[in-house]
C-alpha cells in the first residue's frame, strides 16, 4: 500500500484522536520507567481503520513498542511524547539519555523490531500510530510531540515529518536525514515546526547530511537548526546534543553548534 494512501485512511482517525482532553486511567497505577508494551493496531486506532491498514501491518498482529515514562510522570502536568524512529531492532532510548527525557517531560515510545532493514512504509505507519499507544492510559500534551529519528531512522523521521507536519511539532533528525528534491505539499505547516539536524564531523556522509540540512533552508524553513559534533560519527550522540535538540524544539534558545 502506498504511503500516501496510508496517510489519507488515517487522517480523520488522527485528528479524531488528539483533539480534547483524554480519560487516562489512575496515574498511581501506571507504569513509569523504562518498560515494553504490547499493542494491535485494532487497539489503538479502532477496528474500521486498522482494517484499511491490513496491507500494511495486520489489524489483531500486536506491535511491540519500547517506552520510557518518567518516574515523576503527573498528568496535571501532561508530558510532551517523542516518537523515535531506530535503525537497529530496539526501539528505547540510550539510557544515559533519560535524565534528559525527565528534565524536559517527555514520554518516549520507539517500535522495537524495525531496523534497517524493514519496509519503509512500515516504519512510517508505525511512526504515524505510536502516540496512540500512549492515549488510553496517559495524559500527553500533543502540541510537544515530536518524531526523531537515528541513522536510516533519521531519514524516515524526515518522511514522517514531510507527510505528518500537522502532527508533528518538532523533529530530532540524527546522523541523517532525507533530502527534498522538491518542495513538499505541506510546506507551510512543515515551516511553522521546528527541526533539529545533529550531524558529526567525522561522518564520512557528512555531505549527504548536509544537503539535507539545506533543502530544508531551501525551502524557506528558518526554523531548523544544524548542530555539529565534533570527532563524532555513527553512533549515538552524547546526551547533552540530544538535549540542545530537545531545547531547540521546546522554542528555547538556539542550540550552540560546537
Amino acid at each position: 500500500m502506498a504511503v500516501r494512501t496510508i496517510l489519507t485512511y488515517l487522517l480523520i482517525a488522527i485528528a479524531a484522536g488528539f483533539a480534547g482532553a483524554v480519560a487516562a486511567a489512575d496515574a498511581d497505577e501506571l507504569r513509569t520507567g523504562y518498560f515494553r508494551l504490547e499493542m494491535t493496531p485494532v487497539e489503538m486506532v479502532g477496528a474500521a481503520n486498522a482494517e484499511s491498514l491490513a496491507e500494511t501491518l495486520p489489524p489483531d498482529e500486536p506491535v511491540s513498542w519500547q517506552l520510557y515514562v518518567p518516574p515523576a510522570y503527573d498528568p496535571a502536568n501532561p508530558p510532551g511524547v517523542v516518537v523515535f524512529v531506530s535503525s537497529i531492532r530496539r526501539g528505547g532510548p540510550p539510557r544515559a539519555w533519560n535524565p534528559t527525557l525527565e528534565e524536559h517531560n517527555l514520554i518516549w515510545i520507539g517500535a522495537n523490531g524495525d531496523g534497517s532493514k524493514i519496509n519503509a512504509t512500515v516504519r512510517i505507519l508505525k511512526a504515524i500510530i505510536a502516540p496512540f499507544a500512549l492515549r488510553q492510559d496517559y495524559v500527553v500534551d500533543f502540541s510537544r510531540s515530536y518524531i526523531a529519528g537515528y541513522a536510516d531512522g533519521g531519514r524516515i523521521a524526515t518522511m514522517v515529518m514531510t507527510a505528518r507536519p500537522e502532527q508533528y511539532k518538532g523533529g530530532v533528525y540524527l546522523g541523517a536525514a532525507d533530502a527534498w528534491d522538491e518542495v513538499p505539499a505541506k510546506i507551510d505547516l512543515i515551516r511553522e515546526n521546528r527541526h533539529a539536524f545533529v550531524v558529526g564531523t567525522n561522518d564520512p556522509r557528512l555531505k549527504d547530511r548536509l544537503r539535507a540540512f539545506s533543502s530544508f533552508k531551501s525551502a524557506g524553513v528558518d526554523n531548523a537548526d544544524l548542530i555539529k559534533i565534533r570527532n563524532w560519527a555513527n553512533r549515538f550522540p552524547p546526551p547533552e546534543y540530544f538535549g540542545k535538540a530537545i531545547d531547540y524544539l521546546d522554542g528555547g534558545r538556539k542550540a550552540v553548534a560546537d
